[in-house]
């Protein structure tokens, strides 16, 4: 994942959860409940497709997949959750490829990996990959705030260039 370029959006589901309501950042479970529950993985990450089947056909790339369903980011941060009979293969278009890269990517990482990540305020750090989610994964943090987990949305997350984060 490229670190310049436009910013990338935020999932806007964690703050919702209790930082808005009560001042707090959330907690590891509700993090964990946000960000899609545990990762499973499976094939198609990274597929651009084309939902049918229901009201309105929407083209959008599988970020997560499983044997029973396939998780299809659909644009602006949504995701919609469909079973694999309802996808079709789709034209590529230059608006998906972020969005194929960073789930191919975060579908390479694994637990224990060396990544950084993009924190809310835009700014790089280093961190341990402690736990993977369907949409993102909770992160150890190095070096001063060592001990502190935060979640990071699987858009703002990248293996561990040499050297310092940018």
């Amino acid at each position: 994942m490229a670190r310049s370029g436009a910013r990338r959006p935020l999932l806007p589901v964690l703050g919702a959860v209790r930082g808005d309501l009560f001042g707090e950042p959330p907690t590891l479970d509700e993090a964990r409940a946000q960000l899609g529950g545990p990762w499973i993985g499976g094939p198609d990450i990274g597929s651009v497709v084309r939902v049918v089947g229901g009201a309105v056909e929407r083209v959008g790339v599988v970020v997560h997949a499983t044997p029973t369903d396939r998780d299809v980011w659909i644009g602006a941060g949504r995701v919609q959750r469909v079973e694999p009979a309802r996808l079709v293969p789709a034209e590529a278009s230059a608006e998906h490829d972020a969005i194929v890269a960073d789930a191919r990517l975060h579908a390479s990482l694994s637990v224990g990996d060396e990544v950084s990540f993009e924190g809310e305020d835009g700014a790089w750090a280093d961190g341990v990959l402690v736990e993977k989610l369907r949409f993102g994964a909770l992160v150890g943090v190095a070096g001063a705030e060592h001990g502190k987990v935060v979640a990071i949305g699987f858009r703002r997350i990248a293996p561990r260039e040499a050297g310092p984060a940018s």
